[in-house]
């Protein structure tokens, strides 16, 4: 596997890791910079940490290619390894989910990498808007340049059976 060793975690994802990833449908979930952060704060709390009952489904990641693992296991799980879909991603410093309940999650996926390092966190309604708050104030969005990421990194189909 080949990835650039420009690729930065804090420029891509907005925080330093290690943090946890998880997937949102939509960059727009999150809101978008015109946007106050009450506006954010509530599109936050709706759409990316009250689906599934308040279960928060994340990866930890401490380089890039965790970040590269993390997509990859998503998007294995979502088109079967046919194809590379585009992601939209988030991240959360590991001192904002410290006090919500954690799971390890390790036969929700069939790569070894995902099965040791994605939880299931469950977020109550005052963690949920304690969270969305921080993101909102934080400035900090959802991130969907990843399919662009693929090529800046140098992704290869080859990749995904070597990581799987």
């Amino acid at each position: 596997m080949s990835i650039q060793s420009d690729f930065s975690i804090r420029e891509n994802l907005g925080i330093d890791p290690p943090c946890y990833v998880r997937k949102v449908d939509r960059r727009s979930h999150c809101g978008n910079e015109d946007q106050p952060p009450e506006v954010r704060a509530a599109l936050i709390k709706k759409y990316v940490l009250s689906e599934d009952g308040g279960v928060t489904s994340v990866f930890l990641v401490n380089d890039a290619r965790d970040v590269a693992r993390a997509a990859l296991a998503l998007n294995f799980c979502r088109t079967g390894g046919s194809r590379v879909e585009e992601l939209c991603l988030v991240a959360f410093r590991p001192d904002e989910l410290a006090d919500a309940p954690m799971e390890q999650t390790a036969d929700s996926f069939g790569c070894h990498w995902a099965q040791l390092n994605h939880w299931n966190v469950t977020l109550i309604d005052v963690d949920q808007e304690r969270i969305a708050n921080l993101l909102a104030i934080q400035n900090r969005f959802a991130h969907s340049s990843i399919r662009k990421r693929w090529r800046k990194l140098r992704l290869r189909q080859e990749m995904t059976v070597a990581v799987l």
